[in-house]
């Protein structure tokens, strides 16, 4: 429950919303954990996890019932399994007002961070149709983010399936690619599937083959991004590119500070100081920065349908 308690207070200190007009909700749909099921200080329900046409139903009674009790509330949702999260946004996202913040929210700042990227390397925005992307982690998360890229590269001009091969993403058991079990993947996974390189590839080997120019940490392992696979990237790429987004702190392993083989340095996307003490000199960094930048404006624009209304039905 603290997840949907902590966005929403985003949604009130940085939209501006009455915290009284918002709603934390977990839909708990059991756990396949039997560990925790036995446990008798677990307080979900001790059951396996719904799955199938059940749990489809489960979803389909409870927007039904949020969209009869209040038709003009925006529904967030959070945390989905990959197979579950796209699905979901496409059935939902033309009858309701909804989103996904793991896809689009990351996604829409991910893709912000990029393009800000550009200009500080000297490149227009148009050549991010150029950029070569590897993405740790093959969850709502990280494919969510790859396919806004997808998507802004096509509207560049390329292809879907140009865009799609601009990007080489990495699960636990390595590159999606050839050679993995292709039908038991989600289908959101599949589109990023390489037939070029065999599956299962490490990050630093991928690295080394791929010659990346941006690198995204979308994985809840942390110390993934070794001191080794960042001096491999800034070897072959004048200026790279490198974010751990929602992952860890502990993900970015390498000592930022050091000098990357000669080059001018890596460009390393973070959470942005949100202020400065003058006393020690140190920046408090931000949490959950892809939420603050994006619950200001859902926050807001989530008002508009009321607000119309109202002065529609005034006039």
């Amino acid at each position: 429950m603290h997840i949907p308690i902590g966005k929403l207070a985003l949604y009130v200190t940085g939209g501006g919303l009455n915290p009284r007009k918002t709603l934390p909700v977990v839909i708990d749909v059991g756990t396949d954990n039997a560990e925790l099921r036995n446990n008798e200080l677990y307080l979900g329900l001790p059951q396996p996890r719904l799955q199938g046409e059940e749990y489809w139903h489960l979803i389909e009674e409870w927007m039904s019932a949020i969209r009869l009790r209040w038709p003009n509330a925006l529904v967030q949702f959070e945390d989905f399994s990959s197979d579950k999260a796209l699905p979901m946004l496409h059935k939902y996202r033309h009858k309701h007002l909804c989103f996904n913040d793991d896809i689009q929210s990351t996604g829409c700042i991910a893709l912000a961070a990029v393009l800000a990227s550009l200009r500080t390397r000297g490149l227009h925005p148009s050549d991010l149709v150029h950029e070569r992307i590897v993405c740790v982690g093959a969850g709502s998360a990280g494919l969510g983010v790859c396919a806004t890229i997808v998507q802004a590269m096509v509207d560049e001009g390329l292809t879907a399936e140009q865009a799609h091969a601009r990007f080489y993403i990495i699960d636990k058991d390595g590159l999606l690619a050839s050679g993995r079990d292709i039908v038991a993947m989600p289908e959101a996974q599949r589109a990023f599937v390489r037939s070029d390189l065999p599956g299962g590839m490490p990050l630093e080997e991928l690295i080394a083959t791929a010659k990346p120019t941006v690198l995204f940490g979308l994985s809840g392992v942390g110390g993934l991004f070794t001191e080794r696979a960042v001096r491999e990237m800034s070897r072959h790429v004048e200026r790279p590119v490198i974010s751990r987004s929602q992952t860890p702190a502990n993900c970015l392993s390498a000592r930022q500070s050091r000098p990357s083989s000669g080059r001018k340095g890596v460009r390393f996307l973070r959470p942005v100081p949100l202020s400065t003490t003058s006393s020690s000199r140190t920046a408090a960094l931000a949490p959950q920065i892809s939420a603050i930048m994006s619950s200001r404006s859902l926050g807001l624009g989530s008002l508009l349908p009321c607000c119309v209304s109202r002065a529609l039905q005034t006039r």
